[in-house]
């Protein structure tokens, strides 16, 4: 069996999603998805959907489709799509970036699923049935207390854990947007103070600043709060 083809399909569509600049929700927001498709010369095929900004959320751009048509597809053509490894091993040392060879690989595991006729968990193992899920917020979500408000109802909903994306391209006191990434130590501890309080002493919390903080100092300080918590 060899790849005979690739192929992207774009189209419009919608989707909720959120303001991080206005802590607001924006539902039905117009966007652009993609599908891609790895064809091969026995009608086996191998599909992924999305690939651009937050994984599926949003398609490939215009750019990383050129990357992929006009120059990975060179590469691909003709190979044995078993042989993922190998394939990974020549996208790293072309330097293609993680997002695009990402969306090959997911589709060659698509593919192999396909073939085999298993779905892709059991051909890597199958050592679960069910995972774990945690609630995930986006940045700038509001206030501190919004963040406190919406782990509890996480909580209740029966997500086992909370991870806190706290403030950054935003300013928490007028709840507008900020060019770069200025530091919101006081109201980021707080938010995690609040947070504690609300789910109580033994829900497990996480913590993803994002590379928020300019200075090690900034870094250790809000550490700190964290080890307490």
């Amino acid at each position: 069996m060899k790849i005979s083809d690739i192929t992207i399909k774009s189209f419009r569509t919608t989707a909720d999603r959120f303001d991080t600049g206005y802590a607001r929700p924006m539902p039905d927001t117009p966007m652009m998805q993609t599908l891609l498709t790895i064809h091969t010369d026995e009608g086996v095929e191998g599909h992924y959907f999305g690939g651009g900004s937050h994984g599926d959320a949003e398609g490939l751009n215009v750019v990383d489709q050129q990357a992929i048509l006009w120059r990975i597809k060179d590469l691909l053509v003709g190979q044995d799509p078993m042989d993922r490894e190998m394939i990974w091993k020549w996208m790293w040392v072309a330097n293609v970036q993680e997002n695009v060879a990402s969306v090959i690989d997911n589709a060659l595991w698509d593919l192999a699923g396909n073939f085999a006729n298993l779905p892709v968990y059991k051909l890597m193992g199958g050592a679960r049935d069910k995972v774990k899920a945690y609630a995930s917020t986006y940045p700038n979500i509001g206030k501190p207390q919004v963040y406190a408000d919406h782990a509890l109802q996480c909580k209740k909903e029966g997500y086992i854990a909370y991870k806190i994306h706290p403030h950054y391209f935003w300013n928490p006191e007028t709840g507008t947007p900020t060019p770069g990434r200025p530091s919101n130590i006081k109201a980021d501890i707080e938010t995690i103070h609040l947070v504690r309080e609300a789910v109580g002493p033994d829900y497990v919390l996480m913590y993803d600043p994002w590379g928020t903080y300019m200075s090690l100092e900034e870094a250790i300080q809000v550490g700190r709060e964290l080890e307490k918590l």
